[in-house]
Formats: C-alpha cells, structure tokens, sequence
C-alpha cells in the first residue's frame, strides 16, 4: 500500500469514528458520556498500571522512574475516579472533546494550506472550514460547564461537521494524489 493510501486510509477512519461518537452525543447524551468515562477510565487504570510497573523495570535512572511511577499513578488515579464517579468525570468530556477538535482543526488548516501549494483553486474553502473548526473547539473550551445535555449535542454535531469536512478534504487530497501519480507516470 502506498504512503498516501495509509495516510487516506487513516483520516477516513478516523473520521467513521467521529461520525458514530458524534451520533451518540446527539442521540443519547448522557449515555454517551458515561460510557466515555468508563472506557476513558478503564484505559487510564491500564495505562497506569502498565506504566506504573514499568517504571520500577527502567534502567534509566531516579529521575525517569519518578516521572513515569508519578504519570502512572497519576493515570490510575484520574482513571479510577472516572470508573468510580462518571457523572463528576463526564463534565471533562466536553474540555477533552474541545481539544480534539482544535487539533482536527489544526490538522485541517495544515491540509488545506497543502492544498494551496499544490494549485488547489479552492483551498480556500477548505481553510474556511477549518477555520470553523478551530472557532467550534474554542466556543467549546471557552463555555464548557454550559448546560451538559445541549453541550454535549452540540459536541456531537460538530464531530459530525469535522467528519464530514475531513472526508472532503480527505477526498480532495486522494484525488490529488492520483493526478500526481499519474503525471508521474506519464512521463
């Protein structure tokens, strides 16, 4: 498989994925919210644990084995607490969700200034969107204690913009691909 293909691949994966969050914070908010803080705090009990242990097993030193036997502990903790108390935990899913769709943006911004390089007439359009994207994670980061259920939904609808948004520029950046690959060959 080609390196473009992976990274398509990947983005268009990524972006299923945010479809079927975004579908459940619309749908089922609530739900939605305490099953992330489940699988986000059983995640964060086996990282912690897994780094936890690893720290005593390094050879790097006093200093790195704190740093890692602190983070991991650290992880354990946050991870139990979100196992233990979802809905205290759950007010973070929007904060961590803000995050991921400023670095969506972020990642957008990048694609849609390649696209410009590459002559791409509407790459504009593109750095429109993405921009978008980047003033949606900010609203988001700046109100994120606003009501849950209506937060939470509007973090849904936007994970379903930015999927649909990365499908297109994904799309675009696929077709290009194809055209520089035949170019190429053509000479």
């Amino acid at each position: 498989m080609k390196w473009w293909n992976r990274i398509l691949a990947r983005g268009i994966l990524q972006a299923l994925l945010w479809v079927a969050v975004g579908v459940l914070l619309l749908c089922w908010p609530q739900s939605a919210a305490r099953l992330l803080c489940y699988v986000m705090g059983s995640t964060l009990i086996a990282l912690g644990v897994v780094q936890s242990i690893g720290a005593f097993r390094k050879e790097n030193g006093r200093f790195y084995m704190s740093v890692d036997l602190l983070s991991g502990v650290a992880a354990l903790a946050v991870g139990l607490w979100s196992v233990i108390s979802p809905d205290t935990a759950k007010g973070l899913i929007p904060v961590l969700l803000a995050v991921v769709i400023l670095m969506h943006g972020v990642e957008d911004c990048v694609a849609a200034w390649r696209l410009r390089g590459v002559g791409y007439r509407k790459w504009w359009l593109c750095l429109l969107f993405a921009l978008l994207t980047l003033l949606a994670g900010v609203l988001i980061l700046w109100k994120p204690g606003a009501v849950a259920d209506v937060l939470l939904r509007v973090t849904g609808f936007l994970l379903l913009y930015d999927a649909v948004t990365d499908f297109w520029i994904y799309l675009l950046l696929g077709k290009w691909f194809k055209d520089v690959e035949k170019a190429a060959e053509d000479k």
